[in-house]
């Protein structure tokens, strides 16, 4: 049995599951959160681990609210971030929102989505084209207003990179009257009936949309006869990222990333972002087992930000070996070195033990 001692503010847990290659193993997850305000101070608030994926409505009929953030490992690190596009002046009929990620180690990551207000197809000279935007109302970044969808003559047919999403044609050619998606790649607009571009957003994907579906390989039958593991060995590194794969890095973070945020609140200026430094933290989680004491090194692969809720969170993991009857009695201590003065005790439990 493996139990959990967490010396800090943090929310953490333990879980069960496997490693990369298929071996059993526990899981330390625990995350660090603020709320911020518009001059980007933090302010350290606990948030909940979200321990299953947790769609708006339906699983299949609907985006990811939140996913799963439990699993036992991720690949590099990857950004996730929600919140709602607001116009900077009433009557806006579009808006470019984004966000920017400059890296410790020189390193720039930035995307941007364009943000339109209901829109049709209208007949042109030569063919349909995209008719002129209504005024933008505040519009979340949700795959539903992305491009994507059902087939409007079949509608077992969905579009399998967004299900959920708006605009795709499927087999036909009549689009006239079809509403356009809200949210778009400003790099990749769509001005003419048949382009079917990558969905714009931010959020996680589900495990069952492309890209996802084809990294988590093929799924075992009767895993409980092979160890229990669910994925089998053609399952990709990235089988538990669900971030969408520009939004995902080859190294997680470290602490120092500076971040801007543009268009996601309301009432800035135009071009007015907030901007955010990630706090360098130094958590300090140690197994013991047996009278014998083994540091953890937890890597922090997942950063996400709520723009509604003014939130800033990291999740960070570590694997431990672990047989899930394993007979032995051993503790996780988890302490932050960023606020201890020194180096802490062992568990009771464990001192008792060694008498």
């Amino acid at each position: 049995m493996l139990d959990l001692d967490n010396r800090t503010d943090w929310v953490a847990g333990l879980y069960p599951g496997w490693d990369r290659a298929r071996a059993p193993q526990m899981t330390l997850v625990f995350k660090t959160a603020w709320r911020f305000d518009d001059d980007g101070r933090l302010e350290p608030e606990p948030l909940p681990l979200v321990e299953a994926d947790a769609h708006y409505g339906k699983p299949h009929e609907s985006s990811l609210r939140a996913a799963c953030e439990t699993v036992p490992f991720k690949q590099g690190g990857e950004l996730l971030l929600q919140g709602t596009a607001h116009p900077a002046r009433a009557g806006d009929r579009h808006a470019l929102v984004g966000v920017e990620i400059d890296f410790p180690d020189g390193r720039r990551f930035r995307k941007r989505v364009a943000v339109f207000g209901r829109r049709q197809w209208r007949r042109g000279l030569l063919g349909p084209v995209p008719g002129d935007p209504e005024p933008m109302a505040p519009t979340p970044l949700r795959y539903e207003q992305a491009f994507g969808g059902a087939d409007p003559k079949a509608p077992e047919e969905r579009w399998p990179l967004n299900p959920v999403g708006m605009g795709w044609a499927g087999r036909s050619r009549r689009v006239a009257g079809l509403e356009l998606p809200r949210l778009e790649r400003p790099e990749q607009l769509i001005t003419r009936p048949g382009q079917c571009p990558p969905p714009a957003g931010f959020g996680p994907l589900p495990v069952f949309w492309q890209p996802r579906a084809d990294e988590a390989g093929s799924p075992v039958e009767e895993p409980e006869t092979q160890g229990g593991c669910p994925w089998g060995a053609d399952a990709e590194p990235v089988l538990h990222n669900c971030a969408p794969p520009d939004q995902r890095f080859p190294h997680p973070f470290v602490g120092g990333e500076r971040i801007r945020l543009q268009g996601l609140f309301p009432g800035r200026p135009a071009g007015e972002p907030v901007s955010l430094t990630v706090p360098k933290l130094a958590p300090r989680p140690g197994l013991f087992v047996a009278g014998r004491a083994t540091a953890l090194q937890p890597l922090c692969d997942t950063l996400l930000i709520d723009t509604d809720a003014r939130t800033l969170a990291l999740v960070w993991r570590v694997g431990i070996p672990w047989r899930r009857l394993d007979p032995r009695q051993g503790w996780v201590v988890l302490e932050d070195a960023t606020l201890a003065a020194g180096h802490a005790p062992a568990p009771q439990r464990v001192r008792e033990a060694r008498a």
